[in-house]
């Protein structure tokens, strides 16, 4: 167990991830898929997708989940949420992740005020919306006009009306509003679907925690 500032005390797993960039945002991903697949039918997470849809008086699922989650969470870069671990590794931690079980614990008891970066922001929305019924996926961008080959920046898509209907871009860590989409004008963008099966990666996973992996490259802003 470590004492993180802010947060409870925390277990938490440490995962080595490619030093290829696009490899290790795949790696990533891939834990990020299985995090949400495990976690959104929690009682946890369910919880507090019901209190979205309260607070919004029943309106649109992805507009609820959108200003639930804005009115809960400030954002808090990896670098400063990886400093308590850091010391015990020789390699840089690159990505913390808050697995949405934990984020949604830790909202519901106010600790979640200073948690998250966008990685978590959009996987706490997943297991929101999934448990609304609404279909998602993962949007990784090149954001930084700095390098415009790295992925630098990750939200989501949600399909209200399925996968084959009406597209919502859902960036709760920097968009100004549900929809709002930032451009790609410097670099790429991938979709990743979620609900698919983690597959190999539900290895990775263990109840409780926040995950962090070491490795020398850059992640998600």
């Amino acid at each position: 167990m470590i004492s993180h500032p802010g947060w409870s005390e925390t277990s938490y797993t440490a995962t080595a991830v490619s030093d290829d960039p696009d490899q290790q945002v795949e790696e990533v991903i891939g834990m990020m898929r299985g995090y949400v697949e495990q976690d959104y039918r929690a009682p946890e997470v369910a919880e507090q997708a019901h209190q979205a849809m309260a607070r919004a008086g029943g309106a649109d699922p992805v507009e609820a989940v959108f200003h639930h989650i804005k009115g809960q969470l400030s954002f808090l870069r990896d670098e400063t949420a990886a400093m308590p671990m850091q010391p015990n590794h020789d390699i840089p931690i690159v990505e913390v992740l808050i697995r949405p079980i934990d984020m949604a614990t830790m909202c519901a008891s106010g600790q979640c005020r200073r948690a998250g970066d966008c990685d978590d922001y959009a996987m706490y929305a997943a297991a929101l919306l999934m448990n609304l019924g609404v279909d998602v996926s993962f949007i990784t961008l090149a954001a930084d006009a700095a390098d415009p080959t790295r992925y630098s920046h990750v939200y989501l898509a949600a399909y209200p009306d399925g996968r084959g209907g009406r597209r919502v871009a859902v960036d709760v860590s920097h968009g100004p509003y549900a929809g709002w989409e930032a451009p790609d004008q410097w670099g790429k963008r991938r979709e990743w679907p979620v609900g698919s099966g983690g597959g190999g990666w539900m290895k990775w996973l263990a109840r409780g925690g926040l995950v962090y992996m070491a490795a020398r490259m850059g992640g998600f802003a």
